[in-house]
């Protein structure tokens, strides 16, 4: 085995936020900051980006493929004579083991069947039954994703019933396995255990993060009466709002300084929710980026404590 080793750094904020692959592009409100309770679009988002966002159920870990943060920072090694395979068969590609990873002082297997299941079967099945090989680059990422799936366990992180539905609602729009299953041509059960890791993989983001499942605030309609403006702006106050007192609770805060002292509710303008609007926009990121990058960093740590050596290489990619 070759002593030439690689030091690989995790992506940037940027690269992991255009690829739609982290988290924190679905989450991002922190606890206790000035946040609110009203309006956000949380309870849309996973309709609309359902087919975007179905890699993660084969993945099994994080929000897509690649999800739970950058890359990492970790020891990859190559043996001397690394094997070159083209396409693999669905029978060959369990015994197959591509890459092997030190964590926790134990040695754990990558097989191709594995980085098969990271990608869906379905993205890589060829015409005459077999299988591209995927890259190394899938190795590493199954590797981490069970690393991260060992921290759940670590700490004792599952998910209810209950949970893992409002999970699949709010990512995928709908809490139907078997409707998930079929159009995505895998069984059932498959798609079972790749929700229910991506679900408790997503739990530590949030535990890590401090970060609640809100999502982005929705703007106001032009169409709202005062009374709805109302509600709406008080929804985004939160705790800045004392409802009981129907006055301020927070008078150091940047919506105290823009609505002023004698905010009135009943009162409320189209040019009030707009400002508010602004504001809660201008904290939903600035939380999205904190998290996102104190996520990266509890990842990199994982992986500075991982060592990868890889025997197979895909040539198909």
């Amino acid at each position: 085995m070759a002593d030439e080793k690689d030091e690989l750094k995790d992506k940037t904020a940027e690269d992991e936020a255009s690829d739609g692959k982290h988290p924190a592009t679905q989450h991002g409100k922190t606890e206790g900051d000035t946040k609110g309770k009203g309006r956000t679009n949380a309870s849309n988002h996973g309709k609309a980006n359902r087919r975007k966002w179905m890699p993660v159920i084969m993945a099994v870990c994080g929000i897509a493929v690649g999800a739970i943060g950058g890359i990492g920072v970790y020891s990859l090694t190559h043996v001397d004579k690394p094997v070159s395979i083209t396409e693999i068969s669905a029978d060959d590609a369990k015994n197959v083991v591509v890459a092997r990873y030190m964590y926790d002082g134990k040695s754990h297997d990558v097989t191709a069947q594995d980085m098969l299941d990271a990608l869906g079967t379905n993205a890589t099945k060829k015409d005459d039954g077999n299988y591209a090989m995927p890259s190394a680059d899938t190795a590493i990422t199954v590797a981490r994703n069970k690393i991260i799936m060992a921290e759940c366990d670590k700490q004792g992180i599952t998910v209810s019933d209950d949970e893992l539905n409002s999970y699949m609602e709010t990512s995928y729009g709908t809490t139907d396995m078997s409707e998930v299953a079929k159009e995505y041509n895998v069984d059932e059960q498959t798609i079972k255990n790749g929700v229910d890791k991506s679900a408790r993989s997503h739990k530590l983001y949030l535990k890590v993060t401090g970060t609640t499942d809100d999502g982005a605030p929705e703007m106001p309609a032009s169409d709202e009466d005062t009374k709805e403006l109302g509600e709406y702006i008080l929804g985004l106050l939160g705790d800045n709002w004392d409802n009981d007192k129907g006055t301020w609770a927070n008078t150091n805060s940047d919506y105290y300084d823009t609505l002023g002292a004698d905010f009135d509710p009943s009162a409320a303008t189209q040019d009030q929710a707009q400002a508010v609007y602004q504001l809660a926009s201008q904290h939903y990121q600035e939380n999205y980026t904190n998290a996102y990058f104190k996520w990266s960093d509890y990842v990199n740590g994982l992986m500075s404590k991982c060592t990868i050596d890889i025997y197979t290489l895909g040539s198909n990619q």
